[in-house]
């Protein structure tokens, strides 16, 4: 009888100890992670905020912080993203971003007496990269030239950086916008975003406006040809975007960074056939 009342009790404690767990959960534990909260989430990690402050924030656990920065890390790995990127967006050490790409690389194998070449895990990418930029050779691509909310962000982060005693050449923003810098995609095809509360116009043959009425947000996009090489007189920018435009987005580093993409993917998958 005393080892039954025994059990018993030490049964209605480990009830006691779950409920009180349970009910001491952050709100949104377990729940589904949103592209927009990922983006508040890097936003807080560049405001220099703590993991515990970001958990508070988000009203979820530290571990699953951490977790989601190091899942937000391997994407922009699997997307040949640079190392020095990754620690500035996710604010992860050098050592961690290596250990998480050296978790998808795969060991060698010996067969019959000879080592066999390390298997293409991301080849998919690799090819995607190639396509991406043969894509904007042959038909142009969409840019944002303008995003209201993300334009007063940058000026604050470059003010900042001044403060800080930076030198505008060496300034680098992270965009925190849910709309994308470049959509490769025709002209004559409509852009569609997988977004409630925002309002779609055509202005003209090569800009498209959105309208956020959720945040009241405005996107402009405008149509332009694949730049070859930057001349205002040029005859290969026949495009519309204008050259303080060109500086302010960056447009030439970003046709580069999908270049060196591109070749990179290249000498990875000749060097792995």
């Amino acid at each position: 009888m005393i080892t039954i009342t025994r059990y018993y009790y030490l049964f209605t404690l480990i009830l006691l100890i779950v409920y009180l767990v349970m009910n001491n959960l952050p709100e949104r534990c377990g729940d589904k992670w949103c592209d927009y909260e990922d983006n508040g989430l890097l936003y807080s990690l560049q405001k220099g905020l703590r993991i515990g402050q970001i958990a508070y924030k988000h009203h979820r656990t530290i571990g699953a912080i951490n977790s989601r920065i190091k899942k937000i890390a391997k994407d922009m790995i699997k997307k040949n993203e640079n190392i020095e990127d990754i620690m500035d967006a996710t604010k992860l050490s050098k050592e961690t971003i290596q250990q998480l790409i050296n978790e998808n690389k795969n060991p060698k194998m010996m067969t019959n007496g000879s080592w066999n070449k390390k298997k293409v895990s991301n080849k998919e990418q690799h090819i995607q990269n190639m396509k991406d930029e043969l894509f904007m050779m042959k038909y142009g691509y969409w840019v944002k030239t303008k995003d209201t909310l993300e334009d007063l962000d940058r000026e604050y982060e470059l003010k900042k950086f001044k403060l800080q005693r930076g030198h505008p050449s060496q300034f680098k923003y992270i965009s925190k916008s849910k709309y994308p810098d470049m959509i490769l995609q025709k002209i004559d095809e409509p852009l569609q975003f997988d977004y409630e509360n925002i309002d779609i116009n055509k202005l003209g043959g090569n800009q498209i406006s959105i309208h956020d009425t959720l945040d009241g947000n405005y996107i402009l996009y405008t149509y332009t040809k694949y730049i070859i090489d930057y001349q205002p007189n040029s005859k290969h920018n026949g495009g519309p975007i204008s050259s303080d435009q060109l500086y302010k987005y960056d447009l030439i580093d970003k046709q580069l960074e999908i270049k060196i993409k591109s070749l990179e993917s290249m000498i990875f998958l000749f060097e792995n056939m």
